[in-house]
């Protein structure tokens, strides 16, 4: 029976010769492949500045924006701008931003790589749809740590924000987006505030010590039951999910989670929240409304009792 696929090779022919077969597969490949293509170092960047390009950019030392006329620190105006802040301190002297990503930077990628972005008005600010971020510390900024400003689709990763003044992260007008396994404390008002902002989610999460709520829906500056501007919006068909809300926060954080009224079709499952000075978890709906509470891995003091589980 004849043996398919396999090729005879007399021996003493051309092609029968190992050196002969190995220059004719060199050659072919040769022939096949392009030329190697060699990636670009990342662009070095070692003072506050615009990015105007798409491409690959590297902190290679801190950053100082030392005088209150200096603005924001850096600024991404270009679309798929990838940005390592390679473990750097941002440190700000004015109530402008430490990286702002602009309308025009679509799709950016800020890696922190553990670099803390401090005394800024907002630590990060992104403006721009699908941006993402992950690995930083914002800290002591005098509004906000992070604000996604009316944008959707961003996602950002495991990251802190703390003692900023009034807002660890807050999501302002926006949709869609993800805030997953953020750390975030003592913050001067709330840790996460969604702000007339709706189908945004927030994942393995841990807000503690934060003034007014780790995580409040509504439009209220001052909380749930506060007065709201004229006009705005509601916050609807968001998901909080497997978290904790101010276990061990000792009484500072009034509320855990806090969703106000007139905002549902919000879902808030397996979230740990005991120890905030007035509610754990607190929906200011009646009977909920067309809020979701189920699934609590831990709570103390809910409002209404009958609908929050």
């Amino acid at each position: 029976m004849p043996v398919i696929g396999r090729v005879s090779i007399w021996p003493g022919s051309a092609i029968g010769s190992r050196p002969a077969v190995l220059a004719i597969l060199l050659a072919a490949v040769a022939a096949i492949l392009p030329a190697p293509a060699f990636a670009q170092p990342p662009i070095s960047i070692t003072a506050c500045q615009k990015i105007t390009k798409a491409g690959l950019y590297e902190v290679d030392s801190d950053l100082i924006a030392s005088s209150p006329s200096a603005g924001d620190c850096l600024v991404i105006t270009a679309p798929n701008v990838s940005l390592n802040l390679n473990r750097f301190h941002l440190i700000g002297a004015t109530d402008a931003v430490g990286v702002h990503v602009m309308k025009t930077a679509v799709k950016a990628f800020i890696e922190g790589n553990g670099a803390t972005i401090q005394t800024f008005g907002v630590g990060i600010q992104i403006d721009a749809l699908g941006a993402l971020a992950d690995n930083f510390i914002a800290l002591s900024n005098t509004d906000a740590g992070v604000l996604l400003n009316h944008v959707q689709q961003a996602d950002l990763s495991n990251f802190s924000a703390a003692n900023n003044l009034n807002d660890g992260v807050r999501i302002a007008g926006g949709g869609y987006n993800v805030l997953q396994m953020p750390t975030i404390f003592d913050n001067g008002r709330f840790g996460v505030w969604m702000q007339s902002s709706s189908h945004n989610s927030v994942g393995n999460f841990t807000v503690q010590s934060n003034a007014l709520a780790g995580i409040y829906l509504g439009c209220s500056a001052a909380g749930p039951r506060g007065s709201c501007p004229r006009g705005s919006l509601a916050s609807n068909y968001n998901y909080l999910f497997s978290g904790v809300a101010g276990i061990f926060s000792s009484g500072v954080q009034q509320y855990g989670v806090a969703i106000d009224l007139g905002d549902n079709f919000n879902r808030v499952v397996n979230i740990a929240a005991a120890e905030n000075d007035k509610l754990d978890l607190f929906d200011v709906n009646s009977d909920c409304a067309a809020n979701y509470w189920f699934a609590e891995a831990q709570f103390g003091a809910v409002d209404p009792q009958n609908c929050i589980n």
